[in-house]
């Protein structure tokens, strides 16, 4: 799974970089990329793959906009022996300000491809479902608020709950110790 974006070296208005405007709280954290914006493409992995464990991970800072990291690659390991990669960079150069996301899963009989909001199977069958990225987006919130409301309300357990984020946030805690980026 990769992220890109061109946030830090794409210039606002304001002369600042363009994520830093749009989230001025990035130019402090000391852990950005990981912490910020991957630890939702591990838990998406997480979702999809079962449990896994970070195996190696590097870090890099290019931009002198932020404190903490904008390039991050994560190896994974899963529980049925599967093996992947988690990378961003923020810093990236001719893609677009805001992140765009890529998902590969390669299997034996066949693949999944999910990136500018077109899902593609190739292989022994192969099908391409386009998504409203910007509608979908939106809905993913509106469902997560709804949802929460419904759980709160009706006293069932959320689909999602503390335990399962706290595995989420363990694997980004070992991404940083295995880049030697000390304690969590």
């Amino acid at each position: 799974m990769t992220v890109r974006s061109s946030g830090l070296v794409t210039r606002a208005p304001s002369g600042k970089a363009f994520a830093v405007e749009r989230q001025p709280f990035f130019a402090t954290l000391m852990r950005f990329l990981i912490m910020e914006v991957l630890i939702h493409h591990l838990d998406t992995i997480r979702y999809l793959a079962g449990p896994v464990a970070a195996t190696a991970a590097a870090i890099n800072r290019v931009s002198m906009e932020i404190m903490g990291e904008d390039m991050a690659v994560v190896s994974l390991k899963a529980a049925s022996g599967a093996v992947g990669l988690v990378t961003g960079n923020f810093s990236a150069a001719g893609y677009p300000p805001l992140p765009s996301d890529r998902l590969e899963l390669v299997g034996e009989k066949g693949s999944i491809l999910f990136e500018n909001g077109v899902l593609r199977l190739i292989g022994r069958s192969e099908e391409t479902i386009r998504y409203d990225f910007d509608a979908m987006y939106q809905q993913s919130y509106d469902n997560a608020i709804a949802h929460f409301v419904e759980c709160r309300q009706s006293g069932d357990p959320f689909e999602t709950d503390r335990m399962d984020n706290l595995s989420t946030l363990r694997l980004v805690a070992d991404a940083y110790r295995l880049a030697g980026h000390g304690h969590f």
